[in-house]
């Protein structure tokens, strides 16, 4: 079979190379799966460049994320037919074929498109997890950075279906017209210079109730003084590059603010397997009643990825399609 893989650490243009490699065979617990399609999400980069907290064993077959037709099940498992239509996050999703276990895969029951329900693992579960972070209520105000990103419009749409009042931040106004679609009350550039004073104008005098800022560094020091009382702040990545934040604490101890870190897999470690299933089975449910929309990503072959990512350098968003 034919998957993407890699034998060190570096640049996905430097080290990804397509390779044929021995079709896998599922333990008495696996399925193997033939993947029809996986999305190449900021994790994938960071996991090829090794800067991702799971670290890969080499070789490597790139790919974090995905969704296909179950092909074999070992003689354990349970849940899992031939046929199924199933999603899920794992190393080597990049490839014709992958193996999973039986208890991690996700199980798509409506008429859904690979494209779409090999997004589900990730991006969808982390919006909901971070809005379960907040005490977010109807008529409140969260404000999001990096807003133009997947998670962030999953996250703005599930806040709007609550009532929620999002700011969306960006760094380039050709988002504007999308976010607004989406239903983001106000959207500005990050890096406006009177940013702060144009967001208290508006949220005055409730102030922002939930900020998930996933720059860090300056960005989330100059967003303090806009707190609530009690408000939370979940930062849940690093585009600053470990730049610090001067963190006040008058602002902590006058607001009562709550600041925490945020990881999906920690998160999802400390909920059961029912649980988790039924978050799925409702995402699955909204992604088919479009009651969440995912923006419309282009797709490129499996045996075409190296030179179109090489071509136009790094793209915002591509889904790889397979078999």
């Amino acid at each position: 079979m034919k998957a993407l893989r890699f034998h060190e650490a570096g640049r996905l243009a430097d080290v990804l190379k397509l390779e044929d490699i021995p079709q896998p065979a599922p333990s008495p617990t696996q399925v193997l799966i033939e993947v029809k399609a996986s999305p190449v999400n900021p994790s994938d980069i960071y996991f090829i460049q090794g800067a991702y907290r799971r670290k890969p064993v080499y070789p490597q077959t790139a790919g974090l994320e995905g969704s296909g037709i179950v092909v074999t099940c070992g003689e354990n498992v349970i849940s899992a037919r031939p046929g199924d239509h199933v999603s899920f996050r794992l190393p080597g999703t990049w490839s014709q074929y992958c193996l999973a276990e039986d208890s991690s895969l996700i199980r798509i029951t409506r008429d859904i498109p690979f494209s779409i329900s090999s997004q589900i693992g990730l991006n969808p579960m982390t919006a909901f997890a971070l809005l379960s972070e907040t005490s977010l209520q109807k008529d409140d105000w969260l404000l999001l950075n990096t807003a133009s990103s997947t998670v962030a419009g999953i996250i703005l749409q599930m806040a709007v279906a609550k009532g929620i009042n999002v700011i969306a931040l960006i760094r380039d106004l050709v988002h504007v017209p999308a976010l607004n679609a989406l239903g983001a009350r106000h959207v500005f550039l990050q890096e406006d210079p009177d940013l702060v004073r144009k967001i208290e104008e508006i949220t005055a005098p409730k102030g922002i109730r939930a900020f998930f800022d996933a720059i860090g560094g300056k960005q989330l020091e100059n967003m303090m003084p806009l707190m609530s009382q009690y408000a939370t702040i979940v930062c849940y990545g690093n585009i600053s590059n470990g730049e610090k934040a001067a963190i006040s604490n008058v602002h902590l101890v006058y607001r009562n603010l709550t600041v925490k870190g945020f990881g999906i897999d920690r998160w999802l470690s400390l909920r059961s397997a029912d649980q988790i299933g039924k978050i799925y089975a409702d995402i699955a449910e909204d992604l088919y009643t479009k009651k969440i929309v995912l923006r419309e990503i282009p797709s490129v072959r499996l045996e075409e990825f190296i030179p179109y990512w090489s071509h136009l350098g790094h793209p915002d968003k591509v889904i790889i399609t397979i078999g």
